[in-house]
């Protein structure tokens, strides 16, 4: 139970769909010692329950719907049209209704904030990848643990799991790599010691408190470029 938990905290804050899928994975690969940007439990309990309505498992038909809804709001921008279907599956996972409108301006904020995101690692902390770390992470992830979630997404986009999970998804996958060395200099320059894996629902645990400051961070980014 500890280690669900454990799991549960450091699961990607990406997209409440997110966290359903690298929950799962980890859950699989319990021996993982792979961190990752994280919501505390009462904000990860705040998405998953909407009005005491429990998140609902996504269904192909789920997929497809969101998939179909846009449809006829194509973006020139492929990340951002990802974007646009992720927020409308999230709002469908928590049983919300969403006009398409809403999902494109939330889509556009999201996917704002993930591109600074990166970009603040990359010329604040000299975090730099490669395609291979990239490619190593997923091979020994979501393609070494595959759950259903995943599978039903996949079939919905007509895609295999590999082609999904090393091309449409590799954007979450990304993060991952970039987290794993962002988090030992943010400890550092904040002086928080931290472990491999922690045990925590406390809000001001060291892991969270890194993930806060460090999208403090972000959002100051943004506000300077004026976006």
């Amino acid at each position: 139970m500890k280690l669900r938990k454990s799991l549960l905290i450091y699961a990607i804050s990406l997209t409440v769909l997110s966290f359903i899928l690298i929950v799962n994975i980890f859950n699989a690969k319990a021996d993982s010692t792979k961190i990752a940007p994280v919501k505390t439990e009462t904000e990860v309990a705040e998405e998953v329950q909407n009005g005491g309505k429990i998140l609902l498992e996504p269904t192909e038909k789920m997929w497809k719907n969101a998939i179909d809804m846009t449809s006829n709001h194509k973006q020139e921008n492929e990340q951002l049209q990802k974007w646009i279907i992720r927020i409308i599956m999230e709002e469908t996972l928590k049983n919300n209704e969403i006009k398409i409108a809403d999902a494109v301006k939330a889509a556009k904020e999201r996917y704002a904030f993930e591109q600074a995101w990166l970009e603040l690692a990359a010329e604040k902390y000299k975090i730099t990848y490669t395609d291979d770390e990239v490619d190593e992470w997923i091979k020994n992830g979501p393609d070494k643990y595959p759950i259903p979630a995943m599978e039903v997404q996949a079939k919905a986009l007509g895609l295999t799991l590999e082609e999904m999970n090393h091309s449409y998804d590799r954007d979450f996958y990304v993060k991952w790599v970039v987290w794993d060395k962002l988090l030992p200099i943010l400890a550092e320059n904040n002086d928080i010691a931290i472990k491999n894996v922690e045990v925590s629902t406390d809000k001001s645990s060291p892991h969270n408190l890194l993930v806060e400051k460090y999208e403090e961070e972000v959002k100051q980014f943004l506000n300077e470029k004026g976006l």
